[in-house]
C-alpha cells in the first residue's frame, strides 16, 4: 500500500512538474535559447521605458551578440538611430525572413508591425495589424501601448485618453503611460491636468530623470522658467546624458530672456556624448536666435544656404521672415520650396511650417486675405502636445494678429494675444518688439482694408 501511494505521488508531481514546463513553454516572453541574452533584452527595455536611448541600444546590442539569432534583439536595434542604414536594412531582411512559427504571438505580431512601419505603409494598414492583434490578445500591454500612441498620433485625445487608462489598468508599472497622459492633458491646453499628471508619473518614478524633463517642458511652456530650470537640473542631476533636458534648459533661456545663459548650457551638451546632431541642431539654433535678437536681417537671409538652413537644423522661420522683411520674396519662396520638398520627402505629414511662411509671405506681398486663412489653418492644425508645437502655435498667433490688425479686426487681434497671455505671459508681453512684415506699399494695404 505504502509502495503504491508512494508511486502515485511520484506519478502526481512528474505530471505537475510536466505541466509546470508546458505551460512556461507557453508563456515564455521572449524567444531565445541564451538566459544572458534574454537578460540583456530585458535590461535594454528597461532602459528604453525610461528614455534611455543609448542604455538601451547598447543592451540590444550585446544581447544580439549573445544570440545571432535573437528576434527581438534585433527589431529593436532596428529602432536605433545610432546604426547605420546598410545594417538597419540587412536586420529587417533577416526579420522578414524569420520564420514566425517558431516566436510568441506577440513578438510575431511586434515582427510584422516593425517591417510595416518600415515599408511606410498607410496609418490604417498599421491600425487594422494593431486591431487585428488585439482581438485574440485584448491584455497585452505592448499592443495596448502601440494602440495608444495611434490614437495620440491622429488627434483622437478621448479614445487615447481611455487607452492609456486601460493600459495603467492592466500594468500599472507601465509608466510611459503616465507620461504620455500628461502630454495628452498638454495638448489640449489642460495645463493644471498636464501638471498633475507629470507631478504623479514623477511620485511613482522619482529616481528617473524623465518625469523631471517632462515636467520640465510643461513649465517652460506655460512661462514657469525659475521652477522649470529646477526640474531640468533635477533630470540632469540623475542622468547627465539626458539630451532632451539639455535642449529645454536653452528654449527656457530663450524664452525667458536670458540668451547668455545658452552657450553654458550648449558646452555642457557637447560634453554630455549625446548624438552628434543634437549638438550641431543647438549650435544652429544659438547662431538664428543671435541673429534675430540682433534684428540683422540680412545676416539671417544668408543663413538660407547655410547647412542650419539646408538640413533643417533649425526652423526655417526666422530666415524666412528676415526675408520678407526685406522684401526678398524670391529668397522666400526658395525657402518655402526647401520645406515643401522637405515635407514630400517625409511623406506629406501635416507639418504647418510651410503654410505658416506662406502666410508670413502674403502678409509681406500685401494678401492679406490670403494669409488670414493660411494663419488660421496652421492654428487649426497645432496644439500644445510639445514644447515646439506650443511655442509655434503661439508664435502663429502672434503673427496672425499682426495681420489681422492691418487688416482692421482689432477684436480678433485682441482675443488671440488675450490666449496667448494665458498660456504664456512673458511671450505675450513680447507681442510689441515682434518684428512682423508690412504689406510692401500704402496702395497694396489700403485696397486689403
Amino acid at each position: 500500500m505504502r509502495k503504491q501511494l508512494l508511486v502515485t505521488v511520484l506519478l502526481l508531481a512528474a505530471a505537475i512538474a510536466a505541466w509546470a514546463a508546458l505551460r512556461a513553454r507557453n508563456q515564455k516572453e521572449w524567444t531565445t535559447s541564451s538566459l544572458e541574452a534574454l537578460a540583456e533584452l530585458r535590461q535594454g527595455l528597461d532602459a528604453q521605458r525610461k528614455y534611455y536611448w543609448p542604455e538601451a541600444l547598447s543592451h540590444f546590442e550585446r544581447a544580439l551578440e549573445l544570440d545571432p539569432e535573437f528576434t527581438m534583439a534585433k527589431l529593436m536595434l532596428t529602432r536605433g538611430d545610432t546604426i547605420s542604414k546598410e545594417r538597419r536594412e540587412k536586420l529587417r531582411a533577416e526579420l522578414a525572413r524569420t520564420d514566425r512559427e517558431r516566436l510568441t504571438a506577440r513578438e510575431a505580431f511586434l515582427v510584422e508591425l516593425g517591417l510595416a512601419r518600415s515599408k511606410e505603409v498607410p496609418p490604417a494598414a498599421i491600425a487594422k495589424i494593431v486591431d487585428d492583434y488585439l482581438q485574440e490578445h485584448p491584455r497585452d500591454p505592448y499592443a495596448l501601448e502601440v494602440q495608444s500612441d495611434l490614437y495620440w498620433n491622429e488627434g483622437r485625445w478621448t479614445d487615447a485618453e481611455k487607452s492609456y487608462q486601460k493600459l495603467l489598468a492592466i500594468d500599472p508599472n507601465w509608466v510611459e503611460a503616465q507620461n504620455k497622459m500628461g502630454y495628452l492633458s498638454m495638448a489640449q491646453g489642460r495645463f493644471t491636468e498636464a501638471e498633475d499628471r507629470f507631478r504623479t508619473y514623477r511620485f511613482i518614478a522619482p529616481d528617473q530623470a524623465n518625469p523631471h524633463d517632462s515636467l520640465g517642458e510643461l513649465l517652460v511652456l506655460v512661462g514657469r522658467f525659475d521652477e522649470a530650470e529646477n526640474e531640468l537640473e533635477a533630470a540632469l542631476r540623475i542622468r547627465p546624458d539626458f539630451c532632451s533636458s539639455y535642449v529645454n534648459l536653452i528654449d527656457a533661456a530663450r524664452l525667458a530672456g536670458h540668451p547668455e545663459r545658452v552657450e553654458g548650457y550648449l558646452q555642457r551638451l557637447e560634453k554630455s556624448g549625446c548624438n552628434e546632431e543634437w549638438v550641431a541642431s543647438a549650435r544652429c539654433g544659438k547662431r538664428s536666435w543671435e541673429l534675430y535678437l540682433a534684428r540683422d536681417w540680412e545676416g539671417l537671409a544668408r543663413l538660407a544656404d547655410d547647412p542650419c538652413v539646408q538640413l533643417r537644423r533649425i526652423p526655417r522661420i526666422h530666415t524666412h521672415l528676415a526675408a520678407v522683411l526685406r522684401g526678398d520674396f524670391a529668397l522666400a519662396r526658395r525657402i518655402e520650396d526647401l520645406e515643401a520638398k522637405d515635407r514630400a520627402n517625409r511623406g506629406g505629414d501635416r507639418n504647418p511650417a510651410l503654410p505658416h511662411l506662406a502666410a508670413v509671405r502674403e502678409v509681406g506681398e500685401g494678401n492679406l486675405t490670403a494669409a488670414l486663412a493660411k494663419f488660421e489653418s496652421v492654428d487649426g492644425l497645432l496644439t500644445y502636445r510639445l514644447l515646439g508645437d506650443g511655442v509655434f502655435k503661439m508664435y502663429n498667433r502672434m503673427q496672425w494678429a499682426r495681420a489681422l490688425e492691418l487688416a482692421g479686426d482689432h477684436a480678433t487681434a485682441d482675443r488671440l494675444l488675450r490666449e496667448v497671455e494665458s498660456v504664456n505671459r512673458a511671450m505675450a508681453s513680447r507681442y510689441a518688439g515682434l518684428p512682423a512684415p508690412e504689406p510692401r506699399g500704402a496702395a497694396v494695404a489700403a485696397k486689403q482694408r
